[in-house]
């Protein structure tokens, strides 16, 4: 008889037990499996964006590199293309890259204006570095293109230490005060860029612009 009360007062606590903390616990369990599925499913969206970001990359590069002789069809595929991808993985670096190559390829088309609009979006979604020091540098030079000097200008200026990027940013810089006749400010500009350069820049193009400023100054 003990044995067997001993038995039902541990079915009875058992029973209190579950009644206290069996709700918590299924509840705790449900919220468990909830959050694994919810983490697959996450991860699965995640390979699904990547796949389809670089699928839609793929497009755009294929665009790029594919010439159309039909006036004007080659433009409008990449311009398609481009937009696709931003409009549907604008939060992908595949995005970013995907406006990069749409830039270059419309310089070369003559088309620097919408390369500028491109840039600006790409440098608005760079992420880390270097990525902006890199679009920074395109943008200022799609800017100066299009006849935009102090856009350029203050697109190169709005980053005080450009790193490894400074002998590019200060050139860029000299070529842009050049054209607006700004020749004192160009010298200045080219010295900078070549005390940053390896090797003092010599045997490179701007040393020839730099010649060329010193002869003007002579004249």
């Amino acid at each position: 008889m003990v044995d067997e009360r001993t038995e039902d007062e541990q079915i009875e606590a058992l029973k209190a037990w579950w009644k206290r903390n069996g709700t918590s616990l299924l509840t705790g369990l449900v919220l468990a499996v909830a959050l694994i599925l919810g983490w697959n499913a996450w991860q699965q969206h995640q390979t699904d964006q990547r796949m389809g970001a670089a699928a839609r990359f793929q497009e755009l590069y294929t665009a790029i590199n594919t010439p159309n002789p039909e006036e004007g069809k080659q433009s409008a595929t990449v311009t398609y293309a481009a937009d696709q991808l931003r409009s549907e993985y604008g939060d992908s670096v595949y995005a970013v890259l995907g406006s990069l190559l749409e830039a270059g390829f419309l310089v070369n088309a003559e088309s620097a204006e919408k390369a500028v609009e491109s840039l600006t979006w790409a440098l608005e979604h760079a992420g880390e570095p270097p990525m902006p020091l890199i679009i920074r540098e395109r943008l200022a030079r799609a800017q100066f293109i299009v006849g935009e000097h102090e856009k350029a200008l203050a697109t190169l200026r709005q980053v005080e230490n450009p790193g490894v990027f400074e002998p590019i940013y200060r050139e860029l810089e000299g070529d842009i005060l050049k054209d607006s006749g700004d020749m004192e400010g160009a010298r200045a500009a080219y010295r900078a860029a070549a005390e940053a350069s390896p090797g003092g820049g010599q045997g490179t193009l701007l040393e020839y612009k730099m010649a060329d400023l010193a002869m003007a100054g002579d004249a």
